[in-house]
């Protein structure tokens, strides 16, 4: 008796046959199903089993009996399952436990799996999560045994975000924010960029960088594998304003002038600086339209308070307060000479200079803005 044969027919052939004799099998630990009184019976259980042929003309009997064995013996299944994840996207599952011999076949199946291969090996393939099972045949007598193991999967993706600021003058370098990501022991980051610069903190969640430009963060799950990327643009705000100045000269007519810094940027945020080695500003240093009263170097700097950029420009303020010469001779008014001629030959000339003559107690006859009144 097997698995694969749970009955059996006892066979009487060689015994006497012919009208007149009768059969009966009997036992004592097995068991007929039908046919005790045919030669070839039907049992289903192991035992010694005796045949009694009887010839009914003369009451003579003979006995014979046949020993029945049984082999159910079922071979041994054994597995384990194992778990889906980023990195292992296939797994091999392990039959190892199970029987084995050349008479040993094996068969894994699954209702919402999927096998890649070797189903009828020990340990297949698979990528998908479910119920897989291995059935475990000894194909000798047909006898099973089964075993069900789960496949899991973790294929969780990590969080990944980050915040930024913009890069100024007064800020030149700045710590991109990765709070909100995925964080703890077991999570990994990389920061790169194709148009920025980061100056340090590659591999952590608050890197330094210096250039505008996107940057991307990728956290990764070491448990499982799984990855996450978050792309943030950092905007550069490094613009200097417009520094813009003209002057005039000081002169003798002009001790004080006003230096115009028009074309200069204006607007809320904007700040004015005069500076000087080696002049002097009388009001407005800090005005785009500042008093001076001596000649030198000036120098205006705008400042935009919003980026902390600045511009310059210098320039230089003339003086031109030199005296032009004036020399004069007389004369004698007699009785016989009532008027004469003054000479004023001596006195500076040119474009630009004009003369005037005064007197208080004499009297200018004409030519009172000549050299010869």
């Amino acid at each position: 008796l097997t698995c694969a044969d749970p009955t059996i027919t006892l066979d009487g052939a060689g015994s006497t046959t012919g009208a007149g004799f009768n059969y009966q099998w009997t036992t004592p630990d097995g068991h007929i199903v039908s046919g005790g009184t045919s030669l070839n019976p039907l049992v289903d259980q192991p035992g010694t089993y005796t045949l009694t042929v009887t010839n009914t003309a003369n009451g003579c009997t003979a006995n014979a009996s046949v020993t029945v064995s049984e082999d159910t013996t079922v071979p041994t299944a054994a597995a384990t399952g194992g778990v889906l994840d980023c990195s292992n996207t296939q797994i091999g599952l392990s039959g190892t436990g199970s029987s084995t011999g050349p008479n040993i076949t094996y068969l894994w199946t699954t209702p919402n799996g999927n096998i890649v291969a070797g189903a009828t090996t020990l340990d297949p393939t698979v990528d998908a999560p479910g119920a897989y099972t291995l059935t475990v045949t000894n194909a000798n007598n047909g006898c099973a045994a089964n075993i069900t193991v789960n496949v899991t999967q973790n294929i969780a993706l990590p969080i990944a975000t980050a915040t930024a600021g913009t890069i100024t003058c007064g800020l030149p370098q700045i710590t991109i924010n990765g709070a909100g990501s995925s964080a703890g022991p077991g999570f990994s980051y990389q920061w790169t960029t194709l148009d920025g610069n980061i100056v340090s903190g590659t591999n952590t969640l608050n890197p330094v960088v210096d250039q505008g430009g996107t940057y991307t963060l990728t956290v990764t799950n070491g448990a499982n594998g799984c990855t996450a990327t978050f792309s943030l643009l950092v905007n550069e705000n490094t613009t200097p304003p417009v520094a813009a100045a003209t002057a005039g000269a000081i002169t003798c007519a002009n001790p004080q002038i006003t230096i115009s810094g028009t074309g200069s940027s204006a607007g809320p945020g904007i700040l004015y600086q005069w500076t000087t080695p080696d002049g002097h500003i009388v009001s407005g240093g800090t005005t785009l339209n500042p008093v001076v009263d001596a000649a030198g170097s000036y120098t205006l700097t705008v400042t935009n308070s919003a980026n902390g950029c600045t511009q310059s420009i210098e320039l230089t303020v003339q003086e031109d307060t030199a005296t032009p010469a004036a020399q004069a001779t007389g004369g004698v008014l007699t009785c016989l000479q009532t008027s004469l001629t003054l000479d004023g030959a001596g006195s500076a000339t040119g474009p630009g200079i004009t003369y005037g003559w005064t007197s208080m107690d004499g009297n200018i006859v004409s030519g009172a803005n000549t050299l010869f009144p």
